[in-house]
């Protein structure tokens, strides 16, 4: 293969792998196998098959074809920063942590490096290191900013800071003035500080449009039309399969809040501590942040 076909072959599966075209890796794959057969040394043809490997979950491959990638050139930092990535969604933080720690010495103000990192910190409940991280990424003025003051907020729920969450859950709202999932933690951060006005959550279920999909069930919860158990079913019926773990949780989370709210405080902490020990981040795995790699940069 000609060193212009190999070319092409690069630049055709950058585009596959962006989230328009996530369907295509499979294509991708093929493709870099034919340039990876040409040229063993490519280190491109690794990095992107590895890339497109981990879009389609296979992140054992994706690993293998980075480690390659990094064993041809150890500071290639798209290769750290993808096999980084491959790391967190298999659940490993602590190795991703090690990759983000030798990308951040390379591109030392990639707002998309600190916010993964610190994600790979909030799932070990390294809770300070994830406010540090965050707080660095939201400097260098990410394109989805609202994602990144999420997860800082999250922390800050854990580390029992709520004025703190209260503040970034109101930046994110501000910036996704009809996420359903921002709203909802804006009001449990205010029923935390002792303030359970409904009237914006009323006026937010007036105007929504998706009213059979979730989290919208959490807002009938909380206005009082359905009760907690109903919720807990319409994570599981609501969900498609990819996505019920992460939205069981979720469930878990906002009606351990409910009895709170309610008075039933042990009952309540109960179901939170089932949410936030699952060692998840219940808010910005996979929706946000595997759909996909270009969403914060």
């Amino acid at each position: 293969m000609k060193r212009s076909q190999l070319t092409a072959c690069l630049l055709w599966t950058v585009l596959v792998v962006t989230p328009a075209f996530a369907q295509a890796n499979a294509e991708a794959i093929n493709g870099f196998d034919k340039c990876i057969k040409a040229n063993p040394g490519f280190v491109k043809a690794f990095v992107f098959r590895g890339a497109s490997y981990f879009l389609l979950d296979q992140h054992q491959k994706a690993i293998g074809d980075l480690d390659k990638a990094l064993q041809l050139d150890p500071e290639n930092p798209e290769a750290l920063y993808y096999r980084g990535c491959a790391y967190l969604f298999k659940g490993d933080s602590k190795e991703a942590i090690k990759d983000y720690d030798r990308f951040l010495k390379i591109q030392t103000e990639s707002g998309a490096g600190y916010f993964y990192r610190g994600l790979a910190h909030y799932r070990l409940n390294q809770l300070d290191l994830c406010v540090s991280d965050t707080s660095k990424a939201i400097s260098f003025g990410l394109a989805k900013r609202s994602v990144v003051y999420a997860l800082r907020g999250m922390a800050y729920v854990r580390m029992e800071r709520n004025q703190a969450a209260l503040d970034d859950f109101e930046a994110a709202a501000n910036l996704e003035p009809d996420n359903t999932m921002l709203i909802l933690l804006n009001y449990v951060a205010k029923a935390r500080l002792g303030t359970q006005d409904k009237t914006y959550l009323q006026s937010y279920a007036q105007r929504a449009t998706e009213k059979e999909s979730w989290p919208y069930p959490v807002v009938q919860m909380y206005l009082g039309q359905i009760g907690p158990d109903e919720c807990l079913k319409a994570a599981v019926n609501l969900s498609d399969e990819r996505y019920r773990e992460m939205m069981q949780h979720q469930a878990d989370f906002f009606v351990g809040q409910y009895f709170i709210m309610n008075g039933q405080t042990d009952k309540g902490k109960a179901y939170v501590t089932k949410a936030l020990g699952e060692n998840k981040n219940l808010f910005l795995m996979d929706a946000y942040v595997k759909n996909r790699l270009d969403v914060l940069k």
